[in-house]
């Protein structure tokens, strides 16, 4: 199968950036062909992947308006008239589904920030990322009752999955590699 991610970046990074390169990483082991839309490309880091990526080069505005603009390119690729599986990380529309790992409202209230124009313009962006996707997938069920509280025409269409684990490389370790490892790192 045809698989297309969209984020804003393809490149080693945060949360989303690490989750998203686990995303290529399993659908490359099942054989799928993986296309990743994205702002920012890492191409070393793409090939390493195994995914083809595609950049929409970012216009010369200002940061506040980045994600717009580029939630309007993505919206005009029709990428679901292209592609049987359109998964989405960032806050775009046209996808079958969205990927949420924390809500715009739900930062701005734990950060106690004060309403301004530009998290109403992100809040705006990501209730039309929720509101286009045939599924909503968040990443815990803390993140499930903020969706459902500022989103709550999504509550059908809501699933929480939590992020995967790689196995291999977070194993628990037995106390003698513990130990080990705590000495190597300079730790008691």
């Amino acid at each position: 199968m045809k698989v297309a991610l969209v984020h804003y970046s393809l490149r080693r990074g945060g949360g989303m950036e690490s989750y998203l390169a686990d995303l290529v990483r399993g659908f490359r082991a099942a054989g799928d062909t993986v296309d990743v839309w994205a702002r920012e490309v890492d191409g070393d880091w793409a090939r390493a992947l195994g995914a083809n990526a595609y950049r929409l080069l970012p216009l010369p505005l200002p940061r506040a308006f980045r994600n717009r603009v580029f939630a309007s390119r993505i919206a005009r690729l029709e990428l679901t008239e292209r592609y049987p599986l359109v998964i989405s990380l960032a806050r775009t529309r046209g996808h079958h589904i969205a990927i949420n790992g924390g809500t715009h409202p739900g930062f701005c209230a734990a950060m106690q920030r004060p309403d301004s124009a530009h998290d109403r313009r992100e809040t705006r962006l990501e209730r039309a990322m929720l509101d286009s996707a045939e599924t909503v997938v968040a990443h815990s069920a803390t993140l499930a009752a903020q969706i459902r509280e500022f989103y709550p025409d999504t509550i059908d269409r809501l699933r929480v999955i939590y992020p995967p684990v790689d196995e291999q490389r977070f194993a628990p370790r037995d106390d003698r590699a513990r130990a080990v490892a705590r000495q190597a790192l300079g730790l008691k």
